[in-house]
């Protein structure tokens, strides 16, 4: 018991963390209309999320208070640290699509236990955005008409606007997919 009363206090901390990490990455890249839109039903999620937390503190059970967004967005911080170690390596990247799909890069090759990692990760984001896309589209007028391969390449943007500048994104120069960091192309954002 004792163990849970401090699970619950740390992962407290951590959504209050990642929220004011977001709210700075998005105070600095001025986001368009649209984007703020999808902002907005993050963060509301995100609240949501923590909201759940502390009902389950009081003896609320989960499927009272948890949605399957704020369930994504639960699994989405638990593999945060996994998923920025993999992008940092070059193991992972964006696509032109705006998934995180798996790339091949030196580690993976001395480590096979990795490789199976890089590939559980790339599945279990994508899903993870797929339901809050999904949720984000039905909850938020101005975005209930994007389709969600749209509303895929908006989430893309935004993580771009926010990426460190080693991540890869996919870019497509005439029929040819490369990988290119993500500070030539926030470079080019601003030209």
């Amino acid at each position: 018991m004792i163990q849970q009363k401090y699970f619950l206090h740390y992962f407290i901390v951590l959504i209050l963390t990642l929220s004011a990490c977001i709210k700075v990455a998005i105070n600095l890249a001025t986001p368009t209309a649209i984007e703020r839109q999808m902002i907005g039903e993050y963060q509301q999620i995100d609240e949501e999320l923590l909201y759940a937390a502390t009902a389950r503190s009081q003896g609320f059970s989960d499927s009272e208070e948890m949605t399957k967004s704020v369930e994504a967005r639960l699994h989405q911080s638990y593999n945060l640290d996994d998923i920025i170690s993999l992008k940092e390596q070059g193991c992972l990247g964006e696509s032109v699509e705006g998934k995180l799909i798996p790339i091949e890069c030196e580690a993976i090759k001395k480590n096979m236990d990795l490789r199976n990692l890089q590939i559980r990760m790339a599945s279990e984001e994508n899903n993870d955005r797929t339901i809050i896309l999904e949720e984000v589209k039905k909850k938020n007028k101005l975005l209930k008409d994007l389709t969600l391969s749209e509303l895929f390449l908006l989430h893309r943007q935004l993580l771009l606007s926010t990426a460190l500048e080693n991540q890869l994104f996919e870019t497509a120069e005439g029929d040819k997919k490369i990988w290119v960091n993500a500070s030539k192309l926030q470079q080019e954002k601003t030209q």
